[in-house]
């Protein structure tokens, strides 16, 4: 267990260096100067030409990016160019209410997608595991931001029963986090393997022992069907052989007996 997060810690280091690289070369690729947007229309090439060096903006690119990764490092996003306050402050400031939302997605996501899971799991090939295997497709294929706007669109424009934004209670949460755990549900149904756990699990049903016998029935007549060929053959020994051997190798003979 170790050695697997280990590798799994060393195998983060080089996605980072990429996506710090990735980040650094979009941020330069954007038109525009920051300089000129920092100091204003208005401002000489004097005063844009001191922006500059003040952030830095006037030095080769490898050393900017050397700089960029050194503060990155210590935990120093820089300043806000709107608020002109540090990042990280800024990001802790809406911390809470991220955390918040988040629990509240994970909740609609669990239960909706352990409520569709049992159901096509206990009911397979029904009209409901069709039309939530249906559900999950749309839900993979759907933009959470589509789904938003759609929900802000019914339930605050036309039907005016949620706020549209905000975060002072509960209300102000249910529309995101439905959105937000509802595009992430097919997580928890898109793969096979639950459902065919449960399917096993629950083979104490009717329909799962009725489909037990109809197999064992099959194999009794296949037993049967060997048995009087055994004993017309010419070969009675080495056909029985065969016989086994071939049983074996379909699950059908074991211990010395047939199923």
């Amino acid at each position: 267990m170790l050695g697997y997060v280990v590798k799994r810690l060393l195998q983060l280091i080089p996605t980072l260096i990429g996506v710090s690289i990735l980040t650094f070369v979009l941020i330069h690729a954007v038109p525009g100067d920051p300089a000129r947007i920092i100091a204003g229309p208005e401002a000489s090439e004097q005063d844009v030409q001191l922006v500059r060096e003040k952030l830095g903006l006037d030095q080769p690119l490898y050393v900017q990016y050397g700089k960029y990764v050194a503060d990155l490092a210590q935990g120093d996003l820089g300043t806000s160019l709107r608020s002109e306050r540090p990042v990280l402050d800024e990001i802790m400031i809406r911390f809470p209410t991220t955390i918040q939302l988040t629990l509240m997605a994970i909740v609609v996501m669990v239960a909706a997608g352990l409520f569709a899971g049992i159901f096509s799991a206990t009911k397979p090939n029904s009209l409901i595991d069709n039309a939530t295997m249906m559900v999950s497709l749309f839900g993979i294929s759907m933009p959470v931001f589509w789904l938003g706007l759609m929900l802000i669109l019914v339930f605050s424009y036309y039907w005016g029963v949620l706020p549209s934004g905000g975060n002072d209670g509960f209300r102000h949460f249910i529309l995101p986090a439905f959105a937000l755990g509802i595009c992430s549900r097919h997580f928890l149904i898109g793969d096979p393997g639950p459902v065919d756990a449960l399917q096993h699990a629950g083979s104490d049903q009717p329909g799962f022992r009725s489909d037990c016998a109809c197999q064992r029935s099959k194999r009794k007549a296949c037993h049967l069907q060997a048995h009087l060929e055994e004993r017309t053959h010419p070969d009675h020994h080495h056909y029985r052989t065969g016989i086994r051997d071939a049983a074996r190798g379909s699950g059908a003979y074991r211990d010395g007996v047939f199923y």
